[in-house]
């Protein structure tokens, strides 16, 4: 069970936070897009070097 001290912890964050403007939901999206599109391309990148150094063939 959740204790008296973490429930009023909760209650302040809640009532502190605030809902994402437009900028704040670009930004995260932007970052969230890089990210996805660094770890793509390591991982092909991995991929194109496994496949060289085994001759070429799949």
């Amino acid at each position: 069970m959740v204790g008296e001290d973490t429930l009023e912890a909760i209650k302040r964050t809640l009532k502190v936070a605030r809902k994402p403007t437009w900028d704040d939901l670009w930004t995260i999206f932007k970052i969230t897009f890089l990210g996805f599109l660094l770890v793509g391309l390591i991982g092909f990148l991995l991929q194109l070097a496994v496949t060289l150094m085994s001759g070429g063939q799949v």
